[in-house]
């Protein structure tokens, strides 16, 4: 609620309206459910750290919701949880007696004060619903001598598969005794919910992740993304009707670019192709073919000016189509009506049976989650992703040396994404022109699976070529990717008496400090026009330009 009051004499509320209009998690969760898969484990889990902090503050103001389950939880475009319908909700200590087979059993039983395990219940309600194909129905009551009885219905909590961690918390939520339930207190310091965040949010600066540099063991390369940017991403099954795109090719289609057109910027991501040993395509070709029941996940960046155009573009080349050949007659639709992209509304749901989405195809927006990497020191000053250097008179007299990494013939790395030091946004889905320092966070996709986890889709040998400077020069040599830069330097001004100091190497934020002009230091790190100094003086970076006598070898 965000306002209440009187207007002439009548009482009003004002509420917040949650875009999209009535998308709830219900609905979430049943469009993975619709394609044969389960909400991403780290989707899930934000979502229910908002939940439970929102399920604290109201139970610190002494009420109970009640009646949780996915339809009274809305979902913003954004992901993120809104908690609603308080129509049973009561004071903390009250004796009530609710009887329906989603309700917590001392709700049923109606004999003792209720207290907040009877929230905590609700929340391992939505999980059981979402993990085990809806299933609400969980409690079992009956009359004994004008009381009612409650217990747990057998075969419940359902054992359908599901992340290890998440089924963990499910069933401590859904425990009969709410004494021995687990507390939002608890909910929140689990693994699932806190053992990630203790691991990969650690920040310094301005939001930048504190991962793992190239010198730490291997299996520490690579960590999830937890940075709260995220591109447009979205999953596309092939449909067993949509006959006129089997066999088609990822380059036919226009899907099969290493990177993103600047005209239309679509990227295929990941291909997972049918069969009961499917395996994911982690760097998907231009050769790469449909089938009926073949799953693309494709990116698109949001703050591109062509966004929109990428999204008609893809819903034009793999929407069901009623008059392409094989489409059949017994599908009552026009091909305008069919689009799945409906009006670009990503969230909107779908109201058709799994039978219809296997045989037309179905397109949602997808959570993708992302694993992240430190580009390392030994790639040279500034390196572009693609193929091709640096070139022009940008490149030409460019006080820095520019290589090509080619990162996807040369380490068949797919780069979904960079983030710059400094810096809390990603650049999705980058050009071949594209420049990465070394500090940079690079990003990759990971393979989701259809329990809702995810795993890498790079291994640590892979990544060990860009990693490890030894196996990275045998790919580039050392004389093309670095350039030797001098250790000592003077601090100098040109037109003040001393030099600021920063955090990050960007001079926009307030300085943490001053050296004065002639100051000796030692450079420790270079990243674009900033050099990393120390001094008796003081240390942290600094413009390039005002230290002197340093120089590239």
């Amino acid at each position: 609620m965000l306002f209440h009051g009187d207007h002439e004499g009548k009482p009003y509320l004002v509420l917040e309206q949650v875009d999209p209009i009535g998308f709830d998690l219900g609905r979430l969760w049943s469009q993975y459910e619709l394609v044969g898969g389960k909400l991403p484990a780290l989707l899930c889990g934000r979502l229910f750290k908002q939940m439970a902090q929102g399920l604290q503050h109201m139970h610190g103001k002494g009420y109970l919701h009640l009646d949780l389950k996915t339809q009274n939880v809305l979902v913003t475009l954004d992901y993120n949880a809104k908690l609603c319908d308080f129509g049973v909700a009561c004071k903390i200590g009250t004796v009530y007696q609710l009887v329906a087979g989603y309700m917590s059993p001392e709700l049923c039983t109606g004999k003792n004060p209720l207290g907040p395990p009877a929230d905590c219940w609700g929340l391992g309600l939505i999980l059981h619903q979402m993990y085990q194909r809806g299933e609400w129905n969980l409690v079992e009551t009956r009359r004994d001598q004008g009381r009612v009885k409650a217990k747990l219905r057998e075969g419940i909590p359902g054992k359908r598969s599901m992340p290890g961690e998440v089924r963990q918390v499910m069933e401590e939520l859904i425990r009969e005794d709410p004494a021995k339930r687990l507390t939002l207190e608890g909910l929140l310091e689990s693994s699932w919910l806190s053992k990630k965040a203790a691991e990969f949010e650690k920040k310094s600066g301005a939001g930048w992740i504190n991962i793992p540099r190239a010198s730490a063991e291997p299996t520490k390369w690579l960590v999830p993304y937890q940075g709260s940017s995220r591109p447009l991403t979205l999953s596309v099954l092939v449909g067993s009707k949509q006959k006129q795109l089997f066999g088609q090719k990822l380059e036919d289609l226009g899907l099969g670019n290493d990177f993103p057109d600047p005209e239309n910027p679509v990227v295929t991501l990941l291909v997972r192709q049918p069969g009961t040993a499917a395996k994911m395509i982690s760097q998907p070709s231009p050769q790469t073919a449909l089938a009926a029941h073949t799953r693309l996940y494709l990116g698109i960046p949001m703050d591109s000016q062509n966004s929109e155009k990428a999204l008609q573009f893809v819903e034009k080349k793999l929407g069901y189509d009623e008059e392409a050949p094989g489409g059949g007659d017994d599908i009552q639709t026009t091909t305008t009506a069919e689009r799945l992209i409906k009006n670009h509304n990503l969230h909107e749901g779908d109201s058709r049976d799994k039978r219809q989405v296997i045989e037309r195809g179905a397109m949602y927006s997808f959570a993708m989650e992302f694993d992240c990497f430190v580009f390392p020191p030994h790639i040279g000053d500034e390196a572009t992703v693609g193929p091709k250097p640096m070139e022009g008179p940008a490149g030409m007299f460019a006080e820095v040396k520019h290589i090509a990494l080619d990162l996807r013939k040369n380490f068949k790395i797919s780069l979904a994404g960079i983030q710059r030091i400094g810096k809390t946004e990603v650049e999705w889905f980058p050009m071949e022109s594209d420049m990465v320092r070394p500090g940079d966070l690079g990003l990759i996709a990971r393979c989701p699976n259809e329990d809702g986890s995810s795993e890498p889709s790079i291994s640590a040998e892979t990544l060990s070529k860009l990693m490890v400077a030894d196996k990275f020069q045998t790919i580039i040599p050392k004389e093309s990717s670095t350039r030797s830069l001098t250790t000592d330097g003077v601090a100098q001004h040109p037109k003040f008496d001393c030099v600021k100091l920063y955090n990050q190497p960007n001079d926009t934020e307030e300085s943490v400090g001053t050296i004065p002009n002639g100051t000796n230091v030692k450079v420790k790190e270079r990243y674009a026009d900033f050099l990393l100094v120390e001094s008796k003086a003081g240390s942290g970076w600094v413009g390039r330009k005002n230290v002197n006598n340093v120089t590239d070898g």
